[in-house]
């Protein structure tokens, strides 16, 4: 058992699949649907970026939100949560996606699960999200947002409880090492389906 990416009890693959080809041997392609959860300083950004390089559809919530404002951070909280819901909404709704957020509701989390998701949390202690964030901002350009971590790793607690987190990956493993990990959870295309000529 590799003792970087832990897989709760009980979880079994729920890949998406399409049949595409004609005239000749049927291929059952399997896409991605991960949803990957993290609490702010967990590294989702990097991640987003690395898995980038060898994955069609990555999205990360944070930048959509932007996009969606127009380049800019909502300027209200409500507007923030309501782009939040629109971009989760959108995702999951996707064949074919990787998804990173630090928070999805609950009902919306279990919809993923029931659609075919696999749902991943990047794992960060709280000492060293502490660390990460007073080193972003000794660096410069960012914004304290520890007020936020005690919420999302309770939260994360409670999704642990309900059985709605399939897989925990170490946090404070290397960028490439959890994009390694996180890219493991999206099946490779299958051979010919069974039963198909």
């Amino acid at each position: 058992v590799d003792p970087h990416c832990s897989r709760t009890p009980g979880l079994r693959p729920r890949p998406s699949s399409a049949r595409v080809g004609s005239g000749g041997p049927t291929l059952l392609v399997v896409a991605s649907k991960v949803v990957v959860l993290g609490a702010c300083c967990s590294g989702k950004s990097s991640l987003c970026e690395r898995l980038r390089v060898g994955h069609r559809s990555v999205t990360e919530c944070d930048e959509a939100v932007m996009l969606a404002a127009g380049g800019a951070w909502p300027a209200s909280a409500e507007e923030n949560h309501r782009l939040v819901i629109e971009a989760a909404s959108s995702a999951i709704a996707m064949t074919d996606v990787i998804f990173l957020t630090s928070w999805m509701p609950t009902a919306m989390l279990r919809s993923a699960h029931d659609r075919g998701f696999t749902v991943a949390l990047l794992s960060v202690s709280m000492p060293e999200l502490q660390h990460r964030n007073s080193q972003r901002l000794a660096e410069g350009g960012y914004s304290d947002v520890s007020h936020w971590f005690q919420s999302q790793l309770d939260n994360y607690a409670d999704l642990v409880a309900l059985g709605l987190i399939d897989v925990e990956l170490d946090g404070t493993l290397t960028t490439a090492a959890a994009a390694n990990r996180v890219a493991e959870l999206a099946p490779l295309p299958l051979t010919p389906a069974p039963g198909r000529s």
